[in-house]
């Protein structure tokens, strides 16, 4: 039997590689995932699924566990996400599940090939999401239409679902009402993400918090004397990632390799400045912070709070400037902050859970559960 799944494997990898090209076209990022979706039920009903459409309301989940949500002004009109199952009566007993949703490319004049234009070089596909995790979706496919061929009743007994959910990239929305709202889970669950051909056995959680620093604006002429917010985030930056050095010390997380930082500090967006000749007045740093599984959300942030407390009460120019201060939001705080939860029992690293608060405003300390 394995050599023919070998076969029509390698009979119907085109198809599979074209699948993922025709997904790579469709800009499919957080909010506009609908027409990649529609790409994929096809795909879904032509290696015999049957498909249904599960409604996927705009704005925030009612749910504890819920993550960050799109303003639902910036959303298409009457999302879903799409559920294919092998034809039969009973529940499923294995569900492959992927995401739809793909980060942006905004900044398309540093790819070789435009992002959204899938591209074979070299023996590889290149395009947004041809990794993270379209290809997931066709590999999947791959090995239902070769199992379908070589053994057509696999499934009639034993029922298979494959879901497409969306909102993964902002925290696991789509996952999670998948489960919530519509109740399709099973016994056995294989997530299509990109691994290199490993498993993956260990996940850490994950907090998003954005820390807004207000120091003293000035002209360009007396800069050298004034609180440079910028330069005051970045030494917060670098303060936040010898916390989690140290913390990857007197707690490593035993699933993950020697050698791997299972608790990055990732500036991932800066805002600041209305002027060239000016010295910015605020600075909005979002950074995405790792921290130990068996700490939960609310520790994760309150260890957060009084490293950026300690760093306000000694950092030189937060001291010199009375105005200087740094506002911190998470999921439950309100200085500026998005929390991201991940139980212990998460299989995979990035099994993402969020959950909101205000953000927090401090002279002294800082505020997020979304964490400003």
């Amino acid at each position: 039997m394995q050599a023919l799944i070998d076969a029509a494997i390698e009979a119907n990898a085109e198809r599979a590689v074209a699948f993922l090209e025709a997904l790579i076209r469709v800009p499919s990022t957080v909010g506009q995932e609908q027409a990649a979706l529609e790409i994929f039920a096809r795909e879904a009903a032509a290696v015999g699924l049957d498909v249904t459409h599960l409604p996927f309301a705009a704005g925030p989940l009612a749910d504890p566990r819920a993550g960050v949500s799109p303003d639902p002004a910036t959303v298409s009109p009457d999302r879903f996400q799409v559920l294919a199952v092998s034809p039969g009566e009973g529940p499923l007993h294995l569900l492959l599940n992927g995401h739809m949703d793909v980060v942006p490319a905004d900044s398309p004049e540093l790819w070789t090939s435009p992002p959204f234009a899938p591209e074979r070089r070299d023996g590889r596909l290149y395009g947004r999401g041809s990794s993270d995790m379209k290809s997931g979706f066709a590999i999947g496919m791959l090995a239902l239409r070769a199992l379908g061929e070589v053994a057509p009743d696999l499934f009639a007994n034993q029922r298979l679902g494959f879901i497409a959910v969306i909102e993964e990239e902002c925290t696991g929305n789509g996952a999670l009402r998948s489960v919530a709202e519509h109740g399709v889970t099973a016994p056995e669950v294989i997530l299509l993400e990109s691994t290199e051909l490993g498993l993956l056995l260990g996940g850490v959680g994950l907090i998003w918090l954005n820390v807004k620093i207000i120091a003293s604006a000035s002209h360009a002429n007396s800069a050298d004397r004034a609180v440079n917010a910028v330069d005051l985030g970045m030494r917060l930056v670098e303060r936040l990632r010898n916390w989690a050095a140290a913390l990857l010390e007197t707690e490593p997380d035993p699933a993950m390799p020697p050698g791997s930082n299972a608790y990055v500090v990732n500036l991932g967006t800066i805002k600041a400045g209305d002027w060239l000749s000016s010295s910015p007045a605020t600075g909005t740093f979002g950074l995405r912070i790792g921290y130990p599984r068996g700490w939960g959300a609310d520790r994760a942030e309150t260890e957060l709070r009084a490293v950026i407390a300690d760093f306000v009460a000694n950092d030189p120019d937060s001291r010199r400037s009375r105005r200087s201060r740094s506002q911190v939001s998470g999921p439950r705080a309100t200085c500026s902050q998005k929390t991201i939860r991940s139980p212990a029992t998460s299989p995979r690293p990035t099994k993402r859970y969020m959950a909101r608060h205000p953000p927090v405003s401090c002279s002294a300390a800082p505020p997020m559960h979304a964490f400003t």
